[in-house]
C-alpha cells in the first residue's frame, strides 16, 4: 500500500521500511492534533530545542551510541536545526571554533572522519 493515499508523505509508490515509519510517525501525529483543543496553538520549546540540537556537538546520548559513526552527519543536521530556528547568524561566532573542533578530533591522519575522537 502506497503511503501517498494517507495524504502525507510520498513514497511514490514505493514502500521501504523508512516510508513506511515515516507514515507511521504521520498517523501518530494526526491522531495527536485531532485530541489537540481547536484553539489550543502547538508550541515550540525553542529554548529545549536548541539545547538538544547544541548537544549533539559535543556528545550523544546513550541511547544515539550506535550513530557515533554518523557524527559528522549529525554535525550537519544541528547546524541546519539552529539555521531552521534562526539562531545559526547569532550563533555563528560561538559556533563555528565548536564545530571546527568537534570535527578535528574526528578526522583521521588519512583524511577521512570517524564518529570516535582520534586524540
Amino acid at each position: 500500500v502506497s503511503t501517498q493515499s494517507t495524504g502525507g508523505f510520498d513514497d511514490e509508490g514505493e514502500v521501504t521500511d523508512t516510508s513506511y515509519e515515516q507514515t507511521r510517525v504521520e498517523r501518530i501525529l494526526r491522531r495527536r492534533n485531532k485530541v489537540r483543543k481547536a484553539d489550543e496553538e502547538l508550541r515550540l520549546f525553542r529554548h529545549k530545542h536548541e539545547r538538544y540540537v547544541g548537544s549533539a556537538l559535543d556528545f550523544l546520548p546513550c541511547g544515539f551510541t550506535a550513530l557515533d559513526a554518523a557524527q559528522p552527519w549529525l554535525v550537519y543536521w544541528s547546524v541546519q536545526a539552529f539555521d531552521a530556528l534562526g539562531e545559526l547568524e547569532p550563533r555563528r561566532a560561538r559556533l563555528a571554533p565548536r564545530i571546527a573542533a568537534h570535527l578535528a578530533r574526528r578526522q583521521l591522519p588519512t583524511g577521512g572522519f570517524t564518529g570516535f575522537p582520534c586524540d
